[in-house]
């Protein structure tokens, strides 16, 4: 939703036009496909920030982010692997997490790694929070994460379940 791009850029590109078939990710997979590093920069003025109006209940909340799943295969291997690498990273710290005693005794280093993620994600939270202006949630992130890794994880096993050509 605060993407922008020249009207020369995306009619060079046919626009949506590969992507019109699609229920969402249209914007975000052209971005993909036409972002390079020399034709793309990030705005972080409080001017260019944009804020949506969130889902009014679970219920549409949840159908719009199985909504986004049936678009997730289009996108390149290098946003994917990234994808992938962070979920298994969460997914590694939480279940190291129940093994901290005996990871400290086999070497303190485990504990380290596993400390050193959760600050750099608290301290990636903290300065996207205090840009947006909105820190009051920074204290759950790691509940939060866990919810959203398991909602996740449900949700695309139900998309696989399904079948991916399911309209929504």
């Amino acid at each position: 939703r605060n993407l922008s791009y020249t009207r020369s850029l995306f009619l060079s590109k046919s626009g949506f036009s590969k992507h019109m078939h699609l229920p969402s990710g249209d914007d975000d997979l052209f971005i993909s496909a036409v972002a390079k590093k020399r034709n793309t920069t990030v705005c972080l003025h409080p001017k260019a920030f944009t804020f949506s109006k969130p889902p009014e209940s679970m219920a549409h909340w949840w159908r719009q982010k199985r909504r986004h799943l049936s678009t997730g295969h289009l996108y390149p291997f290098g946003v994917k692997a990234a994808l992938a690498l962070w979920g298994a990273s969460a997914l590694a710290a939480y279940l190291l997490l129940a093994f901290i005693p005996w990871l400290w005794k086999i070497h303190p280093a485990f504990v380290g790694i596993l400390a050193g993620r959760w600050l750099l994600y608290a301290t990636f939270l903290l300065i996207a929070g205090w840009r947006l202006k909105n820190i009051r949630w920074i204290w759950a992130f790691p509940l939060l994460e866990l919810l959203l890794m398991i909602t996740q994880t449900r949700m695309h096993r139900l998309h696989q379940k399904e079948g991916a050509q399911q309209q929504w």
